[in-house]
């Protein structure tokens, strides 16, 4: 059984499952809990259920601070329709808990095969011709054990660690990219090592052996402080030394110097991550995903799961006689609300939320109190998720989890 229960039972209606990475987040701390490293230390000293108080309040201290215009939302809660309980999980990405979700795997945070996903992504589209492409052909052909993604990244220092800064907060240009790229292949070309764009915010890496690398994603990291998650491991060396010529070729770019004459933070480092090997499937996966996402897409792709566009969820519940597909766990996937987070946008991010809340949420809800939905599961990807259940006694996660009012809590 995966940590979201979703060993079907007979029955006729779906268990749906919410990943929503960042629908707990706030923007607005300078030091945000739930990325910082000692949150995601696999040693921490703090209790499961203390981590889930704080996510609850975190969310509803999220949408209190939302505009004048959104008052009557965070007055006016949804309606007490089901039952619910906040839940602890060892997932701190998306990927992992779409794998999970999905009944194939249950994979720690330095274990996603994002560079292998992304590889399969890249022969399903025309990526741009770039000096990188015979490098990543040769990946796709030879050397996909040799291959991570490589984000650009900004590393903020700190008194006695740093800090990253996602590639999402950067508003990287093509022509940065492409110049950043061509000097860091002029580098590590000689030494049969190369760089590749996937798009302005995802690169590749190619040319040393992955089995070393243990670090998280990019994402999973970003606004902590990075010391508890570069590279650990003794056989590591290959993987710290290029990580330190890289920062030394990028401190004096002319990127990084026109940027910085904009007053925009600098493009710095790369993060390298993702370089695991796809996993065999722990059984015969049996998820019904519902994402517009490339990682997701890839994902079902390799597995072969059938996906549809993210928007077609609540119609296909809603579609009493689609009865094929409801004895087997319908996962949705939406990182908009994500991607405003990472870029620190508070009117994106507030938006987006109100958004999915309206628009996908609510409906559900409903859908679940109607009988259509057996269960429904809100997972915001950084160890805590709601489930839900249709109503006895107990109130419903929204009392407990929305704010009475623009001055509650």
């Amino acid at each position: 059984m995966t940590p979201y229960n979703n060993d079907i039972m007979t029955t006729t209606s779906p268990i749906v499952t919410l990943l929503v990475p960042g629908c707990f987040s706030d923007i607005g701390s300078d030091e945000p809990v739930e990325n910082d490293a000692s949150a995601h230390n696999a040693n921490q000293a703090v209790s499961e259920s203390d981590q889930a108080q704080h996510q609850q309040t975190q969310f509803a201290d999220a949408h209190s601070g939302d505009n004048s215009s959104d008052q009557q939302a965070s007055d006016n809660p949804p309606a007490e329709l089901n039952n619910s309980q906040v839940l602890s999980n060892p997932f701190q990405s998306y990927e992992q808990a779409l794998f999970s979700a999905s009944n194939v795997a249950t994979l720690k945070p330095s274990a996603i095969p994002a560079a292998q996903l992304s590889l399969r992504e890249a022969t399903e589209s025309a990526l741009p011709k770039t000096s990188g492409c015979d490098a990543l052909n040769n990946a796709l052909q030879n050397e996909a054990h040799h291959t991570v993604r490589a984000d650009p990244v900004h590393l903020m220092a700190g008194t006695d660690n740093a800090r990253l800064i996602p590639a999402q907060a950067l508003h990287i240009q093509a022509d940065e990219a492409d110049a950043i790229i061509a000097s860091i292949n002029e580098l590590i070309n000689p030494d049969n090592q190369s760089v590749v764009k996937l798009d302005n915010n995802r690169w590749l890496f190619t040319g040393i052996n992955n089995a070393s690398l243990d670090t998280w994603p990019s994402h999973a990291v970003a606004n902590g402080r990075i010391a508890s998650f570069l590279p650990r491991q003794a056989s590591a060396d290959a993987w710290r030394l290029l990580f330190t010529e890289v920062q030394m070729l990028l401190h004096a770019h002319p990127v990084n110097m026109a940027r910085q004459s904009r007053g925009l933070a600098t493009i710095n480092a790369l993060w390298f991550w993702g370089g695991a090997d796809l996993p065999k499937a722990d059984k015969n996966p049996s998820a019904l995903l519902f994402s517009d996402n490339a990682f997701a897409k890839a994902f079902a792709g390799h597995y072969q799961l059938p996906i549809s566009n993210a928007d077609d969820l609540l119609a296909s519940v809603q579609n009493t006689s689609n009865i094929d597909n409801r004895d087997k766990p319908w996962v949705y996937l939406d990182t908009q609300i994500y991607n405003a987070w990472l870029a620190g946008d508070v009117t994106q991010l507030t938006a987006a939320k109100k958004r999915f809340t309206q628009n996908l949420l609510e409906p559900l809800q409903q859908a679940l109190a109607n009988g259509q939905i057996e269960r429904l599961t809100l997972d915001g990807c950084e160890g805590v998720s709601i489930l839900e259940s249709r109503r006895t006694a107990n109130k419903p996660w929204w009392k407990k989890w929305w704010p009475l009012g623009r001055n509650s809590g």
